[in-house]
């Protein structure tokens, strides 16, 4: 009896399910005792189970699955088939996250009471923020503590820290501190008075800093009212968490605007490809970009939203250089479990559910509601129909999450995407500009498009939110 030759996104289903099942054999093993070098048995294991996983998919079949080329009424079997793996998929992927973070997690332990604990040592696992009063917020991965008697202990564990207002300095990932405070004995937290900075965990992360100072730096240098809006939206950034701006877009349902996602991604893929395109041609400047979208995530972050969206433009283009047309929904399951097994914690942030929602709800729903938006102009067709199956897929979360939605968004949106483009094109041109009259007429064409964002945010304040 012959292997049926069902295909999902394009590849053989058979030898798919062959390559998934390399992934619970390398949790298997990684579940195994190997003493001298268990730690970097079992991540390598991991990590060459998901690489022949993603070669496999990648490398099968050339055939692209398109479900348009059977009759009406005929091919049920195969949308069943796909239906099952995608979910198949996602079963798979949830149980090897959930197996990884329950391995890997490490309860936090300081070798003292908490109420003894005077200072802590350790390394700054993500870049610090600020919260809405101007408190920095800080998660330490610890390695030592200091009893109020001056014993010191060693320890394990993350735990995260609240600095005073007063305490300007945000440290970066990275970054060894030495932190002087004592626990909260309700929330857990580690409240600070004063940080010491020891040093770097690698030479690496130092590197990491001062690009990102020099680029902050270089932002915030520019004279003109949108600096701190450009650093949010490049960096994820906030010089001042309470700046109006930010509420603002709030309000006007575009707070994902200013969340670090696949949308910046695209945005800076697409000046790349444009100015590369030119000179080393399409494919060469969709080569250029895997490498650049690498750069800008260590320098920006590894957030939930940025992942996803790095994951999913790297199987994209890499479809697009073999030229294969890819169907993104599936490319997208493929991006959930590759980001749920990499990440296994990445599941329980927000960032990570409103962006695997927004999207599917976009590539799924879409399609259904742009017959009724065809009376619209051609190029901004999509776009509607878009942001309407974005905002009818996360409705339901960010009311029960937030208490509060704002429908105004899908209009708001449709303009405020096409300025903050400009705005940030712009805005990276103006980084190589040096001091001088040419830096101080850009500014001025800064300002008018950083106001005439401000002034579309504004108007989309007056649509009234749906409470909970």
């Amino acid at each position: 009896m012959g292997v049926v030759n069902t295909r999902f996104f394009g590849y053989p289903l058979w030898t798919l399910l062959q390559s998934l099942f390399l992934l619970p054999l390398g949790v298997l093993l990684y579940i195994a005792p190997v003493s001298w070098m268990s730690g970097l048995y079992g991540v390598t294991l991991v990590m060459g189970c998901v690489f022949l996983s993603l070669v496999t998919v990648l490398y099968t079949d050339k055939q692209l699955f398109l479900l348009k080329h059977t009759k009406r009424g005929q091919g049920w079997g195969n949308r069943f088939d796909l239906l099952a793996l995608c979910v198949g998929v996602i079963i798979v992927s949830l149980f090897i996250g959930v197996i990884t973070k329950t391995i890997s997690r490490e309860e936090r332990s300081l070798g003292v009471e908490e109420s003894h604990v005077l200072e802590i040592r350790g390394v700054v696992k993500e870049d610090s923020v600020q919260n809405f009063y101007g408190n920095p917020s800080i998660s330490v991965e610890l390695q030592e503590s200091l009893s109020l008697k001056g014993g010191k202990f060693s320890a394990k564990g993350v735990t995260h820290v609240r600095m005073r207002a007063s305490n300007t300095y945000l440290p970066y990932w990275g970054e060894v501190v030495r932190i002087t405070g004592a626990f909260h004995k309700d929330t857990g937290l580690f409240y600070g008075t004063e940080i010491e900075l020891l040093g770097w965990r690698s030479s690496v992360f130092a590197v990491r800093s001062k690009i990102v100072r020099y680029i902050e730096s270089r932002i915030l240098g520019i004279p003109s009212q949108g600096s701190e809006l450009l650093l949010a939206l490049l960096l994820g950034r906030k010089v001042d968490p309470q700046n109006w701006v930010y509420t603002l877009f709030r309000q006007a349902g575009a707070a994902h605007i200013l969340a670090l996602s696949g949308m910046h991604l695209a945005i800076m893929v697409t000046l790349i490809t444009k100015l590369l395109g030119r000179i080393v041609g399409y494919r060469g400047a969709l080569w250029v970009s895997l490498p650049c979208i690498g750069i800008y995530l260590f320098i920006a972050g590894f957030t939930p939203s940025l992942v996803r969206g790095a994951l999913l433009y790297t199987l994209v283009t890499l479809h697009k250089l073999r030229q294969i047309r890819p169907y993104i929904f599936h490319l997208l399951v493929c991006t959930f479990g590759l980001q749920v097994v990499l990440f296994p914690y990445a599941p329980g942030e927000i960032g990570f559910q409103l962006s695997y929602i927004a999207l599917g709800g976009i590539l799924l729903i879409t399609p259904s509601l742009t017959p009724y938006v065809r009376l619209l102009p051609s190029r901004i067709r999509s776009g509607v129909a878009g942001g309407i199956a974005a905002q009818i897929a996360t409705s339901p979360f960010v009311l029960t999450t937030f208490g509060a939605w704002y429908p105004v968004g899908i209009l708001s949106g449709l303009i405020l995407l096409p300025l903050i483009t400009l705005f940030i094109w712009f805005g990276l041109g103006m980084l190589f500009l040096p001091a001088g009259g040419a830096l101080q007429v850009s500014s001025l064409v800064m300002d008018y498009l950083f106001r005439a964002t401000v002034t579309i945010a504004q108007w989309s304040t007056f649509v009234p939110s749906v409470q909970l």
